[in-house]
């Protein structure tokens, strides 16, 4: 019997075919500037996600000083939306699907846009009747 238990044997196996049919493991995320500002709540969801995703980003910090910015992700409105996307049987809000609608600029040091115009993003969430809502829609 071959050295190992059975679960390392088998990835073993499993290794050679994903390596040669390109899978990886997802990488840290790359941004093109060393520094950003956002005017996001640092204690609000969003800014609280931002911050963890750009501690696992590779060269990227958030700085509290817009002046000492690469770059600049300014949020212009922020609007929960709720939308009921199911009923019961007896025509009760059953399950909802919850939005948050940004629409924000980034910008560099010199207030050129990196993205061309304002843009507004919508993150969906469905939600349904009596399951706790964690996220930023509440």
């Amino acid at each position: 019997m071959a050295a190992g238990t059975f679960p390392q044997r088998a990835a073993g196996r499993l290794a050679g075919p994903l390596a040669a049919c390109g899978f990886h493991m997802r990488r840290a995320t790359q941004l093109p500037f060393s520094t950003l500002y956002t005017n996001l709540a640092p204690n609000g969801s969003i800014g609280l996600a931002l911050r963890r995703e750009l501690s696992h980003s590779e060269g990227t910090e958030l700085v509290t000083d817009p002046k000492k910015a690469e770059a600049r992700l300014m949020i212009l409105q922020e609007v929960p939306e709720r939308e009921v996307v199911a009923y019961s049987s007896e025509g009760r809000a059953r399950e909802y699907e919850l939005r948050l609608r940004l629409r924000f600029r980034v910008e560099d040091a010199k207030g050129n846009d990196l993205i061309p115009r304002e843009r507004d993003h919508a993150a969906p969430r469905d939600l349904e009747r009596g399951q706790p809502a964690h996220g930023p829609c509440r």
